[in-house]
């Protein structure tokens, strides 16, 4: 799998989409305002980002020089894992950032299942080839694009599944979950209303969002078209 050049690429969409993907009808920005976290606490700079497969496709399927066939093998070897990339930082009184270290953020980092069930990230260890590669390419995008932000932000991987096999966070079925990270938590409902198709108000016809099921403003159970 050209691992190398599809991930530079993928992380090029990743942090500076400007458009919408026509055949995926899934619009990039809106995924990742959906699924990016930050902390509300004013002396903390966090970002936790969970990036689902499904972000790949949205972002890449309509790229000419990634075929189906590359796609399908890039999925493929995210799809044993739950994705997000996190930093943690303390601002000072005069702006400055002390960011923290990966050994002192990665034992404070949990996932809480749908069903309550605490899951701590994977080691290096448990991760497959093409994942370490994954992430260690990613690295140079992210200090590139992001300065220090990027240099300080990691790859935190967690087993798909939990022990009973269900799926820990599907983005396209209805469920919940958390992460915690540095006293912090961020929760997400799923689905994800930017994969799923509009959903219209049958009163004015407003597109709204696909995990809607009735119009905030009418309170009128929306139309799937």
């Amino acid at each position: 799998m050209r691992s190398l050049t599809l991930t530079f690429f993928a992380a090029a969409i990743a942090f500076g989409c400007t458009a919408s993907s026509p055949v995926q009808a899934v619009d990039v920005r809106e995924v990742i305002a959906e699924t990016q976290r930050t902390s509300a606490n004013p002396g903390t700079s966090d970002l936790v980002w969970w990036i689902p497969t499904e972000f790949w496709r949205a972002s890449l399927a309509n790229e000419p020089s990634v075929t189906a066939e590359l796609l399908s093998q890039f999925e493929a070897t995210l799809a044993p894992y739950v994705m997000f990339a996190v930093v943690h930082g303390k601002i000072g009184p005069f702006a400055g950032v002390s960011w923290t270290p990966e050994a002192d953020l990665l034992p404070t980092i949990k996932l809480t299942g749908p069903g309550g069930e605490v899951h701590r990230p994977l080691e290096a260890s448990g991760l497959s080839p093409d994942a370490k590669n994954l992430s260690g390419s990613l690295r140079p995008v992210l200090v590139n694009m992001l300065g220090p932000m990027g240099q300080n932000m990691h790859f935190v991987f967690f087993s798909a599944k939990d022990s009973s096999g269900a799926p820990l966070a599907d983005p396209l079925n209805p469920g919940e979950f958390s992460f915690g990270m540095m006293d912090e938590t961020y929760s997400w409902r799923l689905p994800l209303g930017s994969l799923l198709p509009k959903k219209h108000c049958p009163v004015d016809g407003e597109a709204l969002n696909g995990a809607w099921q009735f119009c905030p403003w009418h309170g009128k159970k929306l139309k799937s078209q």
